[in-house]
């Protein structure tokens, strides 16, 4: 990147948030409504969600089951004074949702405001995200072509922490895992790069359940256990992707095939040193 002056450099971030934005709005994704519908049926009134994904599925899906709030739910920002909207359907958030690395409804503080302006509603079709606010404009709404000024942290190799906003959803994010008796992880890889992974991880009480719902769930678990120090008794690796598992109610299919193929390796080891010591413990034969 030394070809680049910093004014280019800049100009290129924009369009990767142009990017992002614009491929993670709620209508440019694939959705089963039915798979979230069910998900939502899983969270508890006391639970807390930490994500790093950038869309809107988990809020809308949360909105819908009467758990999650657009103006308090990101524990963060407001809406915009431009404007109007059936406020009588608010209501207290119980699940609230930190995003650590932004969303495509957060706009960056401008020069006269003190917090993150909260999106209601498309940039483009001003279709609102959360069925049923009855939003409106004071003012006339451009549809827009470039999408930036979003609060995100882009998806680069050396991720940084350094507003304020930043920092308190890190700080919310640490207070929460560490009051968590079970924490579930959907999807997420545990990139060894990530240094904030490890912050957050070493949050984690002692005796806390950990679920790991993932394709790669046993290496992960290993990792989990021989680079980190947890005990390997404390973590459920259940080894599929996120739909089947939602599809299964939530059923743990592949850890009870993998606790079996555990035992029958246990059990066959124990069968071979039996065996061995047998033989060692026969007297030897006089020449």
């Amino acid at each position: 990147m030394r070809d680049f002056n910093i004014f280019q450099l800049k100009d290129i971030r924009k369009l990767i948030e142009h990017f992002i934005v614009k491929f993670l709005l709620p209508d440019a994704l694939a959705v089963n409504p039915e798979l979230l519908s069910k998900f939502a049926k899983f969270i508890q009134p006391s639970d807390v969600i930490i994500t790093f994904n950038y869309d809107l599925l988990i809020e809308q899906a949360l909105w819908q089951a009467g758990l999650w709030s657009p103006h308090d739910g990101y524990l963060l920002g407001k809406f915009s004074n431009n404007l109007k909207f059936d406020e009588s359907r608010l209501f207290k958030t119980k699940v609230p949702i930190i995003k650590l690395h932004g969303s495509v409804n957060w706009h960056a503080p401008g020069f006269f405001d003190e917090d993150i302006q909260i999106d209601l509603s498309h940039p483009t079709t001003c279709e609102p995200y959360f069925e049923g606010l009855g939003i409106d404009f004071w003012v006339k709404q451009k549809p827009r072509k470039l999408y930036f000024g979003y609060f995100l942290v882009a998806p680069t190799f050396m991720k940084t922490y350094r507003s304020k906003y930043e920092v308190n959803l890190v700080k919310s994010a640490c207070d929460a895992i560490s009051k968590c008796d079970e924490i579930y992880t959907l999807g997420y890889s545990f990139p060894e790069a990530d240094a904030l992974t490890s912050f957050l991880l070493a949050q984690i009480h002692s005796n806390a359940k950990i679920v790991i719902i993932n394709r790669s769930a046993n290496d992960i678990a290993e990792m989990l256990s021989e680079n980190l120090g947890f005990n390997r008794d404390q973590i459920i690796n259940e080894q599929s992707n996120i739909e089947d598992w939602i599809s299964s109610g939530f059923k743990y299919l592949a850890y009870e095939h993998y606790l079996e193929g555990k035992k029958f390796m246990e059990d066959l080891s124990k069968c071979s040193k039996k065996k061995n010591n047998k033989y060692k413990s026969k007297p030897p034969k006089p020449i």
